[in-house]
């Protein structure tokens, strides 16, 4: 049976930043849903099944570091990687994702950015056995 294609969700405000993430992802193997809103995002996270969330940090009504608290509540496991414009970001936007990629740099280090995530996940859970999703709240 071959295997399943990795699911990344997508959240960025900017649709030009959105597209354009998307069609790398795409081409480098990986379904990907997206979102132009962190309410979006959380939303379709609750009715997929995702692999890993790339989050814009700079977004209207919830910034990047509030996404990525309110996942790490239902989805502790899921690997986070937030992207922005800027070079740096101030430690509390990090605190709950498992790495950062400038929009800046060149696509490449997006895909190997998330190449390094994934494995790590998948090392820890036992082949066949699917992440639960849990209803506490931190």
């Amino acid at each position: 049976m071959p295997a399943r294609k990795r699911i990344i969700l997508l959240i960025d405000d900017e649709p030009q930043q959105l597209s354009l993430h998307e069609m790398v992802l795409e081409l480098s193997g990986y379904t990907v849903l997206t979102a132009s809103s962190g309410r979006q995002g959380l939303a379709l996270l609750s009715s997929h099944r995702v692999d890993e969330v790339l989050l814009d940090y700079e977004m209207p009504e919830m910034d990047g570091g509030m996404v990525a608290a309110e996942i790490k509540k239902t989805h502790p496991e899921l690997p986070i990687l937030m992207l922005s414009g800027h070079v740096s970001l101030p430690e509390t936007a990090l605190q709950f994702v498992n790495g950062f990629v400038s929009k800046g740099n060149a696509p490449i280090f997006l895909q190997l950015a998330i190449r390094q995530l994934l494995p790590r996940v998948e090392k820890r859970r036992p082949r066949g056995v699917r992440l639960r999703r849990s209803t506490k709240c931190a």
